[in-house]
């Protein structure tokens, strides 16, 4: 667990900086028009901001960066910062926006290395200078990431990614998305490219979640790509991408994904309830922003009928890995009572951590077409199946089997119509209540399981009989009488 001294959360309450604004209110007055850099201010910009930005030591506690900023490499950092970003800002390529997030700070994730940027030149240089627009900027990535790809591979051996410096992940020359996306940005940054990574805490309708990440040109415009892995335009949503037919094509439901920042929203009701947060894995939200409406559907949740205005922390959570995992919070106390762009197409439950809250938690779904659906507990229908798993899982099974190189075999798992069940074979209905409750068993015949019992709305899983219930496994729900995979 990360610590943190309770007399800093005192501390924080009460800093208050002029860059918590929003963009056009700020004048951060370190870029000029002409592209030419204001040191002092710079220097100034980010002393103030590593009060409320971390770093872990030897021992994964929660450092302040504050405590071990060095001004002498603090100042090497900005000229060289500066001198790689130079051509980019005098010509408008880039904003001071980006340049100030995404070039300027003194690290990428949460470790501390004051020579990062030397040790990423020494390896990795963007020699030429024919940058002159969005496109060219976009190539520079791009040959960065093609020579990167070469030197890592695929692991989850690491579950510490988050907190390896350059040189750590160098040496390992493996790790996840998560290594691959912070490598990535040491990279670019060192070579004055805006380049930050994106992130999906968890997926809405698979397991696990995501990185990569993104080259920032300004405030509103970007442009995604997989570190150490896919170059050109990324497209996180899709699992399987069939171009000869579309409607073959499955996609990933996202709940919400976050830019990860730099400048620290005191504002932010992830600072005001750190202590609280940090446990449940939303606890540098705070400098992150949110960009889930950039890459797909999403609406908005009213909750102030559901909890009183006094409620310290509303959560949303979503359905991962056999557990709900929350992925954004609110303060009803702080006049902050709605869910704002929430990704289309996923279950989630919301609820609050308050222990004298009469109304503690509720599941909505949200479909595709941003509808919200609550379950209807005096409603009972017959629950009929012919499958066990969405199209997604069954994706997900055939890659494993198979590898992500066997691309026909993918795409022929979405064109598959027939059942995934099998006759004779006994299936079990379970139901989730604080953990999934055996309801009845049921043999297949004709590929198709019909239990006899009517069921309320609410999320269930079919298991083969003697097949025990794993954090791999996908429920189903059963919403206004239908069943829908999530």
């Amino acid at each position: 667990m990360l610590k943190v001294k309770a007399a800093f959360f005192t501390f924080i309450l009460f800093c208050v900086f002029s860059c918590t604004k929003k963009d056009n209110e700020i004048a951060y007055d370190i870029v000029s028009d002409k592209g030419e850099l204001n040191y002092q201010n710079a220097f100034k910009f980010l002393k103030k901001n590593a009060i409320l930005n971390f770093h872990l030591d030897g021992n994964g506690n929660l450092i302040q960066d504050s405590q071990d900023v060095d001004s002498i490499k603090l100042a090497e950092n900005i000229m060289s910062a500066y001198n790689h970003s130079k051509s980019l800002l005098q010509q408008n390529i880039i904003s001071e926006y980006s340049f100030i997030n995404y070039v300027l700070p003194y690290k990428v994730n949460l470790s501390y290395d004051p020579d990062w940027r030397k040790a990423a030149l020494s390896h990795f240089k963007w020699s030429k200078t024919n940058i002159t627009d969005d496109k060219s900027a976009l190539t520079a990535c791009n040959i960065l990431n093609d020579t990167i790809r070469k030197i890592l591979a695929f692991s989850l051996d690491n579950l510490k990614e988050d907190g390896l410096s350059f040189d750590q992940i160098l040496q390992n020359k493996k790790g996840s998305c998560i290594s691959f996306t912070n490598f990535v940005s040491y990279v670019c940054r060192a070579n004055g490219l805006p380049v930050t990574t994106d992130y999906i805490p968890a997926w809405g309708n698979i397991n696990g979640g995501h990185a990569w990440n993104s080259l920032v040109m300004n405030k509103k415009k970007s442009y995604p790509f997989e570190g150490s892995e896919t170059n050109g335009k990324f497209e996180p949503m899709y699992l399987i991408k069939n171009k000869t037919n579309p409607k073959y094509s499955t996609y990933r439901t996202v709940p919400k994904i976050y830019r990860r920042g730099f400048i620290p929203d005191t504002s932010s009701v992830y600072i005001k309830y750190f202590k609280e947060l940090a446990p449940l894995g939303l606890n540098f939200t705070y400098t992150d922003t949110d960009v889930t409406d950039l890459y797909t559907p999403t609406t908005k949740v009213d909750t102030k009928s559901f909890f009183k205005k006094e409620t310290n922390l509303v959560i949303l959570s979503v359905f991962n890995t056999g557990i709900w995992i929350p992925v954004a919070a609110i303060s009803p106390k702080h006049n902050q009572q709605v869910f704002d762009k929430i990704g289309v197409g996923g279950l989630y439950l919301i609820s609050s951590l308050d222990k004298n809250n009469s109304n503690k938690s509720f599941c909505i779904y949200i479909n595709k077409a941003g509808q919200i659906k609550q379950f209807n507990t005096q409603k009972r229908s017959v629950i009929k199946l012919d499958r066990d798993m969405s199209i997604e899982q069954e994706q997900l099974v055939a890659i494993a089997k198979y590898g992500w190189n066997d691309y026909k075999k993918l795409e022929k798992v979405a064109e598959y119509s027939k059942s995934t069940l099998l006759d004779k074979v006994p299936y079990t209905l379970y139901c989730w209540n604080n953990g999934w409750k055996t309801m009845e068993n049921e043999v297949a015949n004709n590929r198709t399981v019909s239990f006899r019992n009517k069921y309320e709305d609410g999320i269930y899983m079919i298991l083969p009989e003697k097949e025990k219930i794993n954090e791999k496994k996908r429920p189903f729900i059963l919403i206004e009488g239908k069943v829908v995979f999530i």
